[in-house]
């Protein structure tokens, strides 16, 4: 009787131990299993990205996958949306993908001059003088103090030269004095940079 319930119990435990890996197996969720039908599924979405195969080909193409789905910019949309269904240690793989679709866009945006950079606003329309004042503003923020020092002679020789541009064209007209009032103020900021760093 014994050696019965013990036979029993070993049954018991191998079917267990069967239908537990068989589940590992066979699941979606596991992280490469989970990527390729991500990937496939997207290869396939449009018709006319569908492979022919060769006569005789019964094999699949995964390159021809892998580039069909990455035209798709929901790709990486699916891959964070999946990854709160899976643990921690299942997440890997599917981040490390994505890291890697993520360089590969970038790396074309770069070549094509579109990049930009996230989370920057559109080009503001400001005059020529707000624009160094609002950059000399940003870079004050992380500047140490010798830095500010030099930043804030920048600002007030900047903010002078406004002044006085302003009113020499009251007085002689904005065309003659342009160009000069320009290099002057270069000339002063220059001189300014090189006075604070002595």
């Amino acid at each position: 009787m014994i050696e019965i319930v013990s036979g029993g119990e070993n049954l018991s435990t191998e079917k267990t131990f069967e239908s537990h890996n068989s589940k590992k197996v066979l699941s979606i969720t596991h992280p490469y299993i989970l990527i390729f039908l991500i990937f496939l599924i997207f290869s396939r979405r449009d018709k006319n990205s569908a492979h022919t195969s060769e006569p005789g080909d019964t094999g699949i193409d995964v390159l021809h996958i892998i580039k069909s789905a990455m035209k798709h910019p929901d790709l990486e949309n699916v891959l964070s949306s999946v990854c709160s269904y899976l643990e921690e240690e299942e997440q890997i793989p599917i981040h490390t993908i994505s890291g890697i679709l993520q360089l590969v866009n970038t790396t074309k945006r770069i070549k094509d001059s579109s990049y930009r950079i996230p989370g920057v606003p559109r080009a503001k329309t400001l005059k020529h003088d707000d624009k160094h004042l609002s950059i000399i503003q940003v870079l004050k923020q992380y500047a140490n103090d010798d830095d500010k020092n030099l930043l804030e002679a920048i600002e007030s020789t900047l903010i002078a030269m406004t002044k006085f541009q302003k009113a020499t064209n009251k007085q002689t007209g904005p065309k003659d004095f342009e160009g000069d009032i320009n290099n002057k103020r270069t000339e002063v900021i220059e001189a300014v940079a090189d006075e604070v760093e002595d």
